[in-house]
């Protein structure tokens, strides 16, 4: 879905919603979304040569940090006894067991990948030919989002309440798609000096 069809789907509740109103709303609906269900999650992949004495900065928006693990050329986990990792303030820290940093990864990983759930730009619906960052699944709800809030500006309480169960729907199965996309991984963030992935599943995650 792109903005065009998600503005026309706003002004047939409200056709007196502007362009600049539909924009507004709609993002800050995306960004609400993502940041309720964790649903947008992207790998970033670093190299060696990002990390300078031992850090290197994550170079997004991100809610948090779900598994962080070596790969080879082919992004298959690989064996990394000995490293561990820390995310602060958005940058990834490698440590070696005496808890010293280092900047040198195991011989046979091509990158660090860590996988994290992404928050979208405040700005990035602005054309009108653009669709929402968030899976192309839960591209509706924006819209049912940005109508139950107009909606309970406006005094309809039919729209507000049919609104507002439709947006909900839609954050349960943007939660469970997140859980199951970030499980993919095989290791999920835990705490701070974890070992760096090595395919064995953790039991739960942390925000940063």
């Amino acid at each position: 879905m792109i903005l065009q069809q998600m503005v026309e789907m706003l002004n047939e509740s409200f056709p007196k919603m502007s362009l600049v109103e539909c924009k507004l709303k709609l993002n800050d609906a995306q960004r609400f979304f993502a940041r309720k269900t964790r649903c947008q999650i992207a790998d970033v992949l670093m190299i060696e040569s990002d990390f300078v004495n031992g850090r290197a900065l994550l170079d997004r928006e991100i809610e948090s940090v779900r598994s962080v693990g070596f790969v080879d050329a082919n992004l298959a986990l690989v064996e990394s006894s000995g490293w561990k990792f820390d995310v602060k303030d958005r940058y990834v820290y490698l440590t070696d067991d005496t808890g010293s940093l280092v900047s040198t990864f195991p011989s046979n990983a091509a990158s660090l990948r860590v996988r994290v759930v992404e928050l979208p730009g405040a700005s990035n619906l602005t054309n009108l030919d653009q669709s929402p960052m968030i899976p192309a699944e839960f591209h509706e709800a924006l819209v049912w989002k940005v109508l139950s809030d107009k909606a309970i500006t406006a005094g309809n309480v039919e729209l507000a309440k049919m609104a507002k169960e439709k947006f909900h729907e839609f954050i349960v199965e943007g939660i469970r798609y997140g859980k199951i996309e970030a499980d993919r991984t095989g290791i999920i963030w835990k705490s701070n000096r974890n070992p760096v992935a090595t395919g064995i599943s953790l039991d739960d995650d942390r925000d940063l």
